[in-house]
């Protein structure tokens, strides 16, 4: 019951926020982007309802009902509901990768080995993705640039004091 009032607090929160001080086309963008992450949200619950409930209903009944465990095709039926009820944790990336455009560049990114390659990813204006090899390869040749740089200043102050 608490997690079902935190989660509508919070998408009521999110669906009904207005920004005033933002001008309307960035206003609607926002908003548009705040009411997706809304309905993925409630797909997540709905989904995390779904695999979960026969879960813990085949619990209360086996507690109300003790005769059920006996019956023939119980743990079948208990096998099924299991697996549903840990299927959840895969129902979770497929419907951040449907729902969301960032998460679905990102899972491309990885899953070509771009990272391996150096490679950047633009997720959105604001936001790019550089992989650890190519940051390592980028400050290595910042620093190897500085050196340059600085060996270059130290020869022209040589040059100076030996004129």
């Amino acid at each position: 019951a608490t997690m079902a009032i935190a989660y509508t607090r919070m998408g009521r929160v999110l669906w009904d926020s207005r920004l005033n001080e933002l001008n309307c086309n960035i206003q609607s963008d926002v908003i548009r982007n705040k009411q997706k992450v809304v309905r993925m949200l409630i797909c997540v619950i709905t989904v995390f309802g779904i695999c979960w409930l026969p879960y813990h209903s085949y619990f209360l009944s086996t507690y109300i009902w003790p005769d059920i465990i006996k019956t023939k095709q119980i743990k079948h039926i208990y096998l099924f509901i299991y697996w549903l009820a840990m299927a959840n944790s895969l129902f979770n990336p497929i419907i951040l990768f449907v729902m969301n455009k960032r998460f679905r560049n990102c899972i491309n990114y990885y899953m070509r080995f771009q990272c391996l390659t150096g490679r950047t990813i633009q997720l959105d204006s604001r936001v790019s993705v550089v992989s650890n090899s190519a940051q390592k390869k980028s400050s290595k040749k910042k620093r190897q640039q500085n050196n340059h740089k600085n060996n270059n200043k130290i020869n022209n102050k040589s040059t100076e004091v030996s004129l």
